[in-house]
């Protein structure tokens, strides 16, 4: 009786370790599908941006990588928690 709880446990562990993992890894893809399309459109944004500049390929592939990691480190999520004081709190 208590081997059989015992493997019924192990299991459900399983299955648990199991769907969190897979959840975890469908969201890192959808979150890298997500950084290609943004790369994507700041690339054709900044092309568009530099066409009337007379600018070299190895110039304007670095203002490219620069304002693309510019912009993607804009999306990111601040760690920091924000702060809920109210200005007219008296402490």
């Amino acid at each position: 009786m208590i081997k059989l709880h015992l493997e019924i446990l192990i299991l459900a562990l399983i299955l648990l370790i199991g769907s969190s993992l897979l959840g975890y890894l469908i969201d890192y893809r959808d979150t890298m599908e997500s950084i290609k399309k943004n790369k994507k459109y700041y690339y054709q944004k900044l092309k568009s941006l530099f066409k009337t500049k007379k600018v070299d390929q190895k110039e304007f592939e670095k203002r490219i990588e620069k304002f693309t990691v510019t912009k993607l480190n804009s999306l990111t999520i601040s760690k920091s928690e924000p702060d809920y004081k109210k200005k007219n709190n008296i402490h």
